[in-house]
């Protein structure tokens, strides 16, 4: 199962949220392929903001990629921020404006196995 947390920039939630997401990519990162997904926008390359490098400074250890947002609405069909994905067996099952923790985890395998 694949769980991917979508960010941007200026989305305050998502930045003030990164502690519990690392709390959950910790705890889980051997169970699940979770990954972190800056949405770049206009102002990102303005500022010369670097994702994984702000990350990092912010101590941070959860992987982060980074995509345009072009990319991620056409493909995604995501237009805002927090939005947690979870894909399984090449098909997204969730896709919400939510962060990801165990208890949304466990629901959602709990439905699964229904």
């Amino acid at each position: 199962m694949q769980i991917i947390e979508f960010w941007y920039s200026s989305c305050v939630i998502c930045i003030e949220n990164f502690g519990e997401f690392e709390k959950f990519y910790l705890k889980n990162k051997d169970n699940y392929d979770i990954t972190s997904v800056n949405v770049e926008i206009p102002a990102d390359k303005l500022n010369n903001f670097i994702p994984k490098k702000y990350v990092q400074q912010k101590g941070y250890s959860f992987p982060v990629l980074e995509l345009t947002q072009e990319y991620v609405e056409k493909n995604y069909q995501i237009f805002s921020t927090p939005k947690t994905v979870i894909i399984l067996n090449d098909t997204i099952i969730f896709k919400e404006n939510i962060i990801v923790s165990d208890l949304l985890i466990s629901k959602i395998l709990k439905d699964i196995d229904k």
